[in-house]
């Protein structure tokens, strides 16, 4: 199978003012991020809070991007379900549809735990069922972590497993032990809106799915890296601290990271509505002519 590595962004579900799924608005963000330089796209998973949306809605938005990206650079799409079954049935979709791969967590629902077992059995069923790769999206931070060892036996067992997403608490270890066991034969990505892309560089990631509002950043460290190692991503990341800074200052993953994405989107001309689905929380309306400033200071938009 094709290796991929390099910044995939998370793209964020674009809606109209109305709450519906704003095709144009999705586009132009695939294009958008592509122009930035991106070494592909990640869709339909947490970032595009897909747990909002239909099976219907999902399977349209993996066709809007599919077509959108026109195989400029290749595109994953969630298609995690609670069960096997229906992620069984969105992957067949996203085959059929052109998406160069499929991202699943791990079956989950509250508390409950897969067993090893019925991961092996969840994921063995799905890659051995379609034709393009799997990436595992570890869930430590949805309350359904999969351990190395067992991420590692499933991918060395699982010919059509050729990437995990690794994310959560003790990442960066919980990567470099994942590394180890697959003899680095897996490609291992990092996450967490890419706060630790450097890091994450550094113990041997491939990529990394982060943000989609300021794709340049994340292709700059990256790049930095591959040409002057952590030192050449830190030094790429520093310009933006001050804006990771306010990204972050409530945590991360936070409850209105998703809004101030589409705010930063917004106000980068990239699209028109900012709606996010419901349930979601409350947006302080002061935070937006600092993250506006803070954005001019960076030369992303232009200064009114």
């Amino acid at each position: 199978m094709t290796e991929i590595g390099g910044i995939f962004p998370s793209l964020c579900t674009i809606c109209s003012d109305s709450g519906e799924i704003d095709p144009l608005g999705e586009r132009r963000l695939v294009e958008f991020v592509i122009e930035k330089g991106v070494h592909g796209i990640a869709a339909v998973i947490g970032g595009g809070e897909y747990y909002k949306y239909s099976d219907g809605e999902r399977q349209k938005l993996m066709e809007i991007i599919v077509d959108a990206a026109n195989g400029k650079v290749p595109v994953y799409v969630g298609v995690s379900c609670p069960s096997t079954e229906p992620t069984l049935k969105l992957s067949k979709y996203a085959e059929d549809v052109g998406a160069d791969g499929v991202i699943i967590l791990p079956p989950f629902f509250a508390q409950y735990r897969p067993s090893e077992s019925e991961l092996q059995s969840h994921f063995r069923i799905i890659s051995n069922s379609i034709n393009i790769p799997v990436m595992i999206q570890d869930a430590d931070p949805l309350g359904a972590p999969v351990s190395p060892k067992i991420m590692a036996g499933l991918a060395l067992s699982n010919e059509n497993i050729n990437s995990i997403k690794v994310e959560g608490s003790r990442q960066l270890s919980r990567m470099a032990e994942t590394l180890r066991l697959t003899h680095k034969k897996v490609r291992i990505f990092g996450g967490a809106g890419g706060v630790r892309l450097a890091e994450e560089l550094r113990v041997g990631a491939h990529g990394s799915i982060p943000g989609c509002s300021t794709p340049e950043w994340w292709v700059g460290v990256f790049n930095g890296f591959e040409e002057n190692g952590y030192a050449g991503a830190v030094g790429t990341g520093n310009k933006w601290r001050r804006y990771m800074r306010f990204m972050t200052s409530r945590g991360f993953p936070n409850p209105i990271w998703t809004q101030l994405e589409k705010e930063v989107l917004k106000m980068r001309g990239v699209i028109d509505s900012t709606y996010t689905r419901i349930p979601k929380n409350p947006l302080d309306q002061e935070l937006l002519p600092k993250l506006r400033a803070i954005l001019e200071s960076l030369e992303l938009i232009n200064q009114v």
